[in-house]
């Protein structure tokens, strides 16, 4: 069931936190055991497909890649001191 709402979810929540929400939904209900379904990894990959630059969203989705660090490094570079 948890699955199902998080793919209605992903297709008809607005920008920002509301999908947002979708991620943390899945996070949660993967780490914890609760559920693994594919229903759940694709609402996740499709939540993280409308929002590119969201990169917890595509850690969700992808786990650790280097796009994912690319979108965090161009958000907040490395200080140089």
């Amino acid at each position: 069931m948890e699955s199902a709402i998080a793919q209605l979810n992903a297709q008809v929540n607005d920008r920002g936190f509301a999908r947002n929400n979708v991620g943390v939904a899945a996070y949660m209900l993967v780490k914890y055991g609760a559920s693994d379904g594919p229903a759940l990894r694709l609402a996740a990959k499709n939540v993280a497909e409308k929002e590119r630059l969201n990169a917890f969203l595509g850690y969700v989705a992808h786990g650790a890649t280097d796009k994912m660090l690319d979108i965090i490094l161009d958000e907040m570079p490395l200080s140089e001191g």
